[in-house]
């Protein structure tokens, strides 16, 4: 699987962790996942198994060491630069999924600060 196939399915990951650690999958969360699908698709750089993979996640909902692990994996290979964007890029989606509700609760935000001190983010 090539490193945009790991980006989009990580996303798509994060998404559905993010959505459900409050203990509420509101109905706005579920919607910016829909429409990250959505974006994905017309764009038409997504493939077939990882659009499955995508639309499969909400049922298996990732720990928050697995999500860890697989932002080390895409990171893995990738020069200083590359790495940097990617966690920016990844930050903001989190930040974005945790404040998507109107409310930012204590467990998205430890889980969050857990993933960035993991995976060296400032």
């Amino acid at each position: 699987m090539d490193k945009v196939q790991q980006m989009q399915i990580l996303c798509a990951k994060i998404g559905v962790f993010f959505a459900n650690c409050d203990g509420l999958y509101d109905s706005r969360e579920s919607q910016f996942i829909e429409n990250f699908l959505v974006e994905l698709e017309q764009d038409g750089n997504i493939s077939q198994e990882v659009k499955i993979i995508i639309q499969n996640c909400t049922e298996n909902i990732e720990p928050i060491d697995n999500i860890i692990s697989m932002t080390r994996d895409l990171l893995d290979g990738l020069n200083e630069v590359e790495q940097s964007e990617i966690k920016k890029v990844l930050a903001e989606l989190i930040i974005k999924l945790i404040e998507v509700d109107g409310e930012i609760h204590p467990n998205e935000l430890a889980n969050y600060n857990i993933w960035k001190e993991q995976i060296g983010l400032e």
